[in-house]
């Protein structure tokens, strides 16, 4: 059983990865827009096919919220995205928002879009984060998708790799729609997310014979959680093996990261299926990793590592988690025999660039 984050637990699912901020800065959004500083930072943006437009900061909170509610309202008729979603957006572990992001602005210097890029270099892509203005939509949606292409063409340069590509995750029938395919994006998988509401405290379940679970809260557990995980993706859509130590550093700055909270199952000793759950700022849990290794499947590992993980965040005060899994997997009736169910779907739409010799 395979299941890994397509996004992470921000806007939509599909839009976010984790973040390490204070909401500090969310308790003054407004303070460079509202006061003279809003002047400064129009004369730094550049005009481009009728929009301005300059990196985004952290006291574009309230406008990058803004712009992701009334795509919420337009695409699903409720406003989901919240502080926390848009503190995870502009918080992701390793971006620099001078140079992976950019907000336009039109000839008022009113915000009418963003985007935020994630760079991932051992996959070759970078992954956009999208904020669309209804009123410009296809304007403003191609503009934003240019840059993007851009960014992928110049990390393929720099990289000196022969394509890269460019991805984001929308709604089926998402605003930004039109122009994906009008700039010749393709979407290429659908995830769907997933959701527990807990009532009541789940049963511990116990483990059958010859089958033990154990927390890997240290080094040497951690590294066998990773080693079960590769295992179980190996070959698999989309997976690129990451050394321990890049896996075990980019896990620890994952939002809600948390040691006691790694699984893994043995059947006779031997590493069968791990699972990797966060308890979130907001209480909410999140299930980031679920595999079992091509031999163990089919004995209810990965269920007995949920229900553990469900039992043991419910005690911390959590009665709401969620994850994300691609459709393809075929994993979507483990979730549901755990009592979760599919709130919505996401696509991953690709753009694959090869680099302009200079």
């Amino acid at each position: 059983m395979l299941m890994r984050p397509f996004g992470t637990h921000g806007r939509k699912g599909s839009r976010m990865r984790p973040w390490s901020a204070s909401k500090d800065w969310l308790a003054s959004l407004a303070g460079d827009v509202a006061g003279g500083s809003a002047h400064r930072l129009m004369r730094v943006a550049r005009r481009i096919g009728g929009f301005g437009h300059r990196a985004v900061t952290r006291d574009d909170a309230r406008v990058v919220l803004g712009l992701l509610r009334d795509m919420d309202l337009a695409e699903t008729g409720q406003a989901t995205t919240t502080e926390t979603n848009v503190a995870r957006i502009l918080g992701m572990p390793g971006i620099d928002l001078r140079e992976d992001s950019r907000i336009l602005l039109d000839p008022q210097g009113r915000p009418v879009g963003f985007a935020t890029l994630e760079r991932l270099d051992e996959r070759r892509y970078v992954r956009a984060t999208l904020g669309i203005d209804l009123t410009h939509a296809r304007r403003v949606a191609d503009d934003l998708l240019a840059w993007v292409e851009q960014q992928a063409r110049m990390g393929a340069r720099t990289h000196r790799w022969s394509e890269a590509a460019a991805v984001t995750w929308q709604l089926p029938g998402a605003i930004a729609e039109p122009a994906l395919l009008h700039r010749g994006w393709t979407a290429v998988q659908r995830f769907s997310h997933l959701v527990a509401e807990l009532t009541e405290p789940p049963v511990r379940p116990s483990s059958p014979p010859g089958t033990s679970v154990e927390a890997a809260s240290d080094d040497a557990g951690q590294r066998q959680v990773h080693a079960t995980l590769e295992a179980a993706f190996a070959g698999t859509w989309d997976h690129h093996l990451k050394e321990a130590s890049q896996f075990l550093r980019d896990e620890q700055a994952a939002t809600g990261h948390d040691p006691d909270l790694w699984y893994l199952a043995k059947c006779e000793g031997v590493p069968a299926a791990a699972v990797i759950a966060r308890q979130l700022p907001d209480q909410d849990g999140w299930i980031g990793w679920v595999g079992t290794r091509t031999a163990h499947r089919g004995r209810g590992l990965a269920k007995l590592l949920l229900q553990t993980a469900f039992s043991d965040l419910y005690r911390r005060g959590t009665t709401r988690i969620s994850l994300d899994v691609d459709n393809a997997t075929g994993a979507l009736r483990l979730y549901e025999a755990v009592g979760m169910q599919a709130t919505y779907q996401a696509d991953q739409w690709r753009y694959t660039t090869v680099p302009r010799l200079s």
